[in-house]
C-alpha cells in the first residue's frame, strides 16, 4: 500500500506597533517613542510518502517525511527618532525516515523493531543596521552587523519492543 500527502502554504504578514513610554526615576527622566513595522513572508511545503506491506503474521511500514520552509523578515524600528533596520532570512530543510517491523508471535504477544533517522538543516542570515555598537566599541563605522548561522541536526535511533497482552478478567 502506498500513501502520498503534500501540503503547500504561503503567508505574508505586515505588523505595526507604536508605543510611548515616559520614564521618571528621581533625577533620571526621559521619554521613549517606538514605531515598529515589520513584514514577514513565509512559504512552507510538507510531503510524506508511506509504504506498508502486511503479511500473515507480520507487517512492515516505511515512511519518509520532508519539509521546506522559507521565512523572510524585513523590519524597520524607530527608537527615539533613531532608525534601526533588521532583515532576516531563515530556511529549514527537514527529512525524517522511519521503518517499523512488527512480528506477531501468538495471539497475545508481538515483537516490534523501529528505526528512525531525522536530519534538519536551518541556516539563518540576519542583517542589523543601527548605532548601538558605535558607542560600545567606540567605532563610528560599526553600524552594520551581519550574522550567518549554520545549524545542522542529525538524529538516529533504534527501539526494540516485546509486547504482551494480559487478560484482566480471570475465572476463579
Amino acid at each position: 500500500k502506498i500513501k502520498l500527502v503534500t501540503i503547500f502554504n504561503q503567508t505574508q504578514n505586515r505588523n505595526y506597533l507604536d508605543s510611548y513610554y515616559n520614564f521618571n526615576d528621581g533625577n533620571t527622566q526621559f521619554t521613549n517613542i517606538e514605531n515598529k513595522s515589520w513584514k514577514q513572508s513565509l512559504q512552507n511545503i510538507v510531503g510524506k510518502v508511506e509504504l506498508s506491506k502486511s503479511y500473515k503474521k507480520a507487517s512492515l511500514l516505511f515512511y519518509n517525511k520532508f519539509s521546506k520552509m522559507d521565512e523572510n523578515n524585513d523590519n524597520r524600528f524607530l527608537f527615539n527618532g533613531i532608525e534601526n533596520f533588521q532583515n532576516g532570512k531563515t530556511e529549514q530543510w527537514t527529512n525524517e525516515n522511519s521503518l517499523v517491523y512488527t512480528q506477531k508471535i501468538d495471539s497475545l504477544s508481538a515483537f516490534v523493531a523501529a528505526a528512525r533517522y531525522i536530519y534538519i538543516k536551518r541556516p539563518q542570515l540576519v542583517n542589523d543596521q543601527n548605532n548601538t555598537f558605535t558607542s560600545i566599541i567606540n567605532d563610528p563605522s560599526a553600524t552594520r552587523i551581519l550574522q550567518d548561522v549554520q545549524s545542522d541536526l542529525s538524529f538516529g535511533g533504534l527501539k526494540l519492543s516485546y509486547l504482551k497482552s494480559y487478560n484482566e478478567f480471570k475465572k476463579i
